[in-house]
């Protein structure tokens, strides 16, 4: 919710709220890599390269955490439906 208030601030041009707002979204919800996204294209609008290079080198790290959670969840579902359908585990690859 928070990262939207933010991008609502920001497209109002209020960007010391929409700085507050990503930066309660990343209070909010450490590990969403979106807030921190925003957070970073906010210190980088506030001029704070430092602090922007920091929090998206965070998004990314998660961004990967993501795809690779998300990536274990398709071949579990994989072997699922392989079993279901042939009615024996499937061999890893």
């Amino acid at each position: 919710m928070y990262v939207q208030l933010g991008m609502l601030y920001r497209a109002r041009g209020e960007k010391d709220a929409a700085l507050r707002a990503f930066q309660n979204a990343v209070k909010a919800s450490p590990k969403s890599s979106d807030a921190h996204y925003q957070l970073s294209l906010a210190y980088r609008r506030a001029g704070d390269a430092a602090k922007s290079k920091g929090e998206m080198d965070t998004c990314q790290e998660l961004r990967r955490s993501e795809d690779a959670e998300l990536e274990k969840e398709r071949r579990e579902l994989r072997q699922f439906v392989t079993i279901l359908k042939d009615g024996q585990p499937a061999t890893p690859k």
